[in-house]
């Protein structure tokens, strides 16, 4: 599933953590980590679901 990164979204994201077996985080090569990946990691792993990071170039 894909969802959006936005914080006006988060409540979809957490959503969609209960349907998958796992995850794959993208983040900007330039805006790098922002808030919303820091509050999706720690739910990540707080549920311990498999988690793989991409740091995608613009």
């Amino acid at each position: 599933m894909d969802t959006p990164g936005y914080n006006d979204y988060f409540g979809e994201v957490i959503g969609a953590l209960a349907g998958v077996d796992c995850c794959l985080v993208v983040i900007d090569a330039l805006a790098g980590v922002q808030i919303q990946t820091t509050k999706i990691m720690r739910i990540l792993r707080e549920t311990n679901k498999p988690t793989a990071f991409y740091q995608s170039p613009r």
